[in-house]
């Protein structure tokens, strides 16, 4: 199972342990990246065609959720993107950091069960 990881790069201390679940991006340090240019932006085709590419090949997309996921206009696109795909398998959002707290262990057990079936 492929999934497509939807964070911002602050939170990309919770997104690595999710990484064992075969992440749809090729290189977590190049989605990172995209954060410098606005998805409507033309100068970003190349990388809204990678994006677009990598989210077409997801099985399911995971948003981690903070205080300011909201204002993403990558978020929202990667969402719509996704959205738009006929053959999306699920799609779910987890809060990723609260008060300065990542993922625990027992959430991360409970996405393995709920996402892939597998148990901690």
């Amino acid at each position: 199972m492929s999934v497509f990881l939807c964070y911002e790069p602050e939170q990309r201390p919770a997104a690595e342990p999710l990484c064992e679940f075969g992440p749809a991006q090729a290189n977590l340090d190049d989605y990172d990246a995209r954060v410098k240019i606005a998805p409507d932006d033309d100068a970003a085709a190349t990388v809204r065609q990678r994006v677009a590419a990598e989210i077409a090949n997801a099985d399911v997309l995971v948003c981690l959720v903070g205080q300011t996921t909201f204002l993403s206009p990558w978020i929202t696109w990667e969402i719509e993107q996704y959205l738009a795909k006929p053959n999306r398998n699920g799609m779910s959002a987890i809060r990723a950091y609260w008060r300065g707290i990542g993922l625990t262990h027992g959430t991360l057990a409970l996405i393995k069960q709920r996402l892939l079936g597998k148990g901690s």
